[in-house]
């Protein structure tokens, strides 16, 4: 999963990143490697607005960027789990009750934040609520 990012060149010498899939996040930084640093480092942050608030968490588009940038496949796995969830109706008490975890341990599934779940965590939960994940390998500049 690549979100799409806009870099855009300003008057004053900086660089405004800019992401079409998530219209709140923005930052401006003093170049351009520094834009993209901030995004790579603080997108499943800005996802994790959207995990807090309870609502679905954006899919990438095919809305035309200047660059991609890509979260790592536990990322992912969180994002699709969360989303499964709330279209399915499933709270995180729901799925702790289910695998008879904690609420805490429930959290860390879906938290974007950290990296406190393994994917056979996920995978596991992702399955006792019906769904299933499949990998395939992609290239990004491939259409």
């Amino acid at each position: 999963m690549h979100y799409r990012v806009n870099l855009r060149d300003l008057p004053n010498g900086s660089v405004e990143a800019t992401c079409p899939d998530i219209p709140a996040f923005f930052t401006v930084q003093p170049s351009r490697p520094e834009a993209l640093d901030f995004v790579r480092e603080n997108l499943a942050s800005a996802l994790q607005t959207y995990r807090k608030k309870h609502e679905p968490i954006p899919v990438t588009s095919d809305r035309s960027a200047t660059c991609l940038v890509y979260l790592p496949v536990r990322v992912q796995a969180k994002i699709i789990l969360w989303n499964y969830m709330l279209k399915n109706r499933w709270r995180l008490s729901d799925l702790a009750r289910l695998l008879g975890v904690t609420q805490t341990q429930a959290q860390r599934l879906v938290d974007l934040d950290r990296d406190l779940a393994s994917m056979e965590a996920i995978e596991d939960a992702f399955r006792a609520i019906g769904g299933a994940f499949s990998l395939s390998e992609k290239n990004p500049g491939a259409r």
